[in-house]
């Protein structure tokens, strides 16, 4: 039974009594009128009956009373019955309502329950995808990081194998020249040109010395069959009288080496004088020394 039609059946109920009250309280309006009309009609008849008229009176009230008493403990009867129908009703409609409301709290209770556990799982799951993002940034950082210093490190490596590649290549040519040609000075284990003195090597710096002014000896070169010297020498042999006549550096005073006996000076006689100027030969550079105009070569 729901609440609306247990509130219908209360007001029901309720009209219901006040009915039987109404109708119960008219009836016995009705029977005591009824009773005294009819005792004081009987009264009239008897007339002087005397004792006989009073016993009967008194029978009479006596009986309507007891009549009255019956209808009294009949409406209230009645009346008690439907007041318990009434509160039973209405226990029941309170029960129903109590019952109601419990469930309505425990499933508002269980919702709220469910919509916190629910927050919970999704705070949880934001911040487990917030750390896995962060992990993989630093992951992409270190990463970054370590392909920049590899590169740094390849690019650095690249370079030593090619400083490497091209000093050996280097040192490949100067001694491919050496053995192919026995014109042109290279250099030693020590980083400076290879030369080695001798007779006839001192024999040619003393005549070249010799040459008044170190200037102007075309045809002094011719007279002393110089030329013809310089020929016999070898390669060591003429670097060592350039280098003796010339000094450390080979003289190089406008390249800033003169004094200085370093590869780098070595180097720059070799490149700028002999390879420049005298296309690669050393006793060229030996035939036209004290030749020009000025000092020297």
């Amino acid at each position: 039974m729901d609440n609306k039609n247990v509130k219908n059946k209360v007001k029901d109920l309720r009209q219901s009594l006040a009915n039987h009250r109404l109708q119960n309280r008219l009836a016995v309006g009705l029977l005591v009128a009824t009773t005294v009309f009819s005792g004081a009609m009987s009264l009239q008849t008897m007339g002087s009956t005397g004792d006989s008229a009073s016993e009967a009176m008194v029978s009479a009230q006596a009986t309507t009373a007891s009549v009255s008493q019956e209808q009294v403990d009949l409406v209230g009867a009645s009346e008690n019955e439907a007041q318990t129908d009434a509160a039973s009703l209405s226990g029941q409609l309170t029960a129903k309502a109590a019952e109601s409301l419990a469930q309505t709290g425990d499933k508002t209770i269980a919702e709220a329950k469910q919509k916190a556990d629910e927050a919970n799982a999704k705070a949880v799951e934001e911040e487990a995808k917030a750390k896995a993002a962060e992990e993989t940034k630093t992951k992409a950082a270190k990463s970054r990081a370590m392909k920049k210093a590899q590169a740094a490190a390849a690019e650095q490596a690249a370079s030593a194998q090619t400083a490497a590649t091209n000093t050996a290549e280097s040192t490949s040519q100067e001694t491919d020249s050496v053995e192919v040609s026995t014109v042109s000075p290279y250099f030693g284990s020590d980083g400076l040109l290879v030369m080695t003195g001798s007779g006839n090597a001192r024999e040619v710096a003393r005549l070249l010395l010799a040459i008044p002014g170190h200037r102007k000896g075309s045809a002094y070169h011719k007279s002393t069959g110089l030329d013809s010297l310089i020929d016999d020498l070898s390669v060591e042999e003429a670097t060592w009288v350039i280098h003796t006549i010339e000094g450390k550096g080979f003289g190089q005073t406008s390249s800033g080496y003169a004094g200085v006996d370093s590869h780098a000076s070595h180097q720059a006689f070799l490149t700028k004088q002999v390879n420049r100027r005298f296309g690669g030969n050393i006793r060229t550079l030996l035939k036209k020394w004290g030749t020009y105009s000025y000092g020297g070569y």
